[in-house]
């Protein structure tokens, strides 16, 4: 299984933080083996912050996908056809993935990446921003997870 995680960019601050200390739990205790992490941004990670990251997650493939029009100024002034280029992307990626979150921040943010996502998640496989797939929702988390 790949975890994907997608924000406009890793630098410094509390969404980073947040990635960084719970991604290894996510990984160590999920139902599932997740054998890859995905960190989708608009911008590439620092490379001091990537090694670190990497080295939390010891076993895990970590791999990184660059998007510009995941960064925070690049929706402004894209075309109706780019928006549904990314939705059918998306769609495809999310086909391959087995979870994705989409954070509330980056949908109140980013409402063009969310409202693609949110379409080609909700039409081609049932994940909904801000939460797990619908079917670890139903079969539950492992306890002391605390994801909401």
């Amino acid at each position: 299984m790949r975890l994907v995680i997608l924000h406009s960019h890793f630098r410094p601050g509390g969404v980073r933080r947040v990635i960084e200390l719970a991604t290894p739990h996510l990984v160590a205790h999920w139902p599932e083996k997740i054998r890859t992490v995905v960190l989708a941004g608009g911008e590439l990670p620092a490379p001091a912050w990537l090694q670190a990251f990497r080295e939390r997650l010891r076993g895990t493939t970590v791999r990184v996908h660059v998007e510009p029009a995941f960064g925070y100024v690049s929706e402004w002034g894209r075309e109706i056809q780019r928006n549904e280029q990314l939705r059918q992307e998306w769609a495809q990626t999310n086909y391959a993935l087995g979870v994705k979150y989409l954070s509330y921040a980056a949908a109140r943010r980013k409402l063009a990446v969310s409202a693609a996502c949110s379409r080609g998640s909700a039409s081609d496989s049932g994940v909904t921003p801000g939460g797990p797939h619908r079917k670890e929702r139903k079969e539950g988390l492992p306890a002391g997870m605390g994801i909401r």
